[in-house]
């Protein structure tokens, strides 16, 4: 009797070719990562050279100092991706994949971040008006209800600044500056999470660039040292 298996004696394993089906669903991970990236790309090209010549209502743009910043990230970013291509195999990149050592940087890269947000705040200091100085100024004023009508949102904020500003006063504080500390706080807290997200939807090297440019872009921005909503609620957005 024939032996049913090849004269070698092993087995020969037949792998029916994927279908079309399989390879478009093992395709889409990588077609949603492709597409955020470009979206991401065309918002801030749009907003940083389009948005001035296009007329709309309650038109918001990228001030100056934010158009600077945005280029001085991308500059960043290119020399980042550039240095990884040609020294990848480097100790610092390979040490990146180890959970400690790259705990460690991010943790050090947020303590000088804002290290470096307090001495910009000592060194340009300013008080924001506005609705900003309405927010900080409730616990003073017997009567807000123009104001609250209009921006009913604001409520919990203003609460939530008139106990900060009660701390603040029995430790003999100014309530600005506090509130304008712990914005800082929140905003390195979210760079913080924005590298540990970046590394776990993608891989150390990009948690550590994303880190890097969002330590520019956010945590320098000017926007970080007015105590207003987008500030202090930073750090929750990003969960």
């Amino acid at each position: 009797m024939a032996s049913p298996y090849p004269r070698s004696g092993k087995h020969i394993a037949h792998h029916a070719a994927p279908s079309a089906l399989s390879r478009i669903l093992s395709f889409l991970p990588e077609l949603g990562r492709r597409a955020c990236i470009l979206y991401i790309v065309v918002v801030l090209a749009l907003l940083a050279f389009v948005n001035a010549n296009v007329q709309y209502y309650q038109q918001y743009g990228l001030a100056p100092y934010n158009l600077v910043l945005l280029i001085l990230s991308i500059a960043i970013g290119i020399a980042l991706v550039l240095a990884l291509k040609t020294i990848r195999r480097k100790r610092f990149f390979k040490a990146l994949s180890n959970s400690r050592f790259f705990s460690i940087i991010i943790a050090a890269g947020t303590v000088a971040l804002f290290l470096a947000q307090i001495t910009i705040v000592q060194g340009a200091w300013f008080e924001t008006g506005w609705d900003v100085m309405t927010l900080v100024d409730s616990f003073d004023r017997s009567s807000q209800a123009s104001y609250f009508s209009l921006y009913p949102n604001n409520l919990f904020l203003a609460g939530f600044f008139t106990m900060v500003a009660a701390f603040a006063r029995a430790l003999a504080i100014d309530p600005y500056w506090l509130l304008v500390l712990g914005g800082c706080a929140s905003v390195c807290l979210s760079v913080c999470l924005i590298a540990f997200i970046s590394r776990l939807l993608a891989n150390p090297t990009i948690g550590f660039c994303a880190f890097v440019f969002a330590w520019v872009f956010l945590g320098l921005s000017l926007q970080t040292f007015s105590c207003h909503t987008p500030t202090p609620t930073a750090c929750s957005a990003q969960r």
